[in-house]
């Protein structure tokens, strides 16, 4: 354990100097847990909409499902900024150690 402990400590260290960039990255991925336990929530409440035989509320279900591809669409960029971040984040590390 004290071996993990000592290497976590020396990443800590390579990544002090980009500590804005892992900021950002732990701010994106909260809005990507929101968005993902959010869509359920939706589609619970476009559920909720259907009444029974010819009592749908199909005017506020359509909005619903257009939020939902929103936020899902919106989750996938946020998701791909991520990844980009996370690789600029790796890049600059290697190349602070290396030289």
């Amino acid at each position: 354990m004290k071996k993990k402990a000592s290497v976590l400590k020396r990443i800590i260290g390579y990544i002090k100097r980009y500590l804005p960039l892992v900021g950002v990255i732990l701010l994106l991925n909260l809005v990507t847990v929101f968005a993902e336990l959010y869509i359920p929530v939706l589609v619970g409440r476009a559920i909720d909409k259907m009444l029974g035989k010819n009592q749908v509320d199909f005017a506020a279900i359509k909005t619903i499902l257009f939020a939902v591809g929103g936020i899902a669409i919106a989750g996938g960029a946020i998701q791909y900024a991520i990844a980009a971040i996370n690789n600029r984040l790796a890049f600059f590390v290697v190349r602070d150690r290396k030289s």
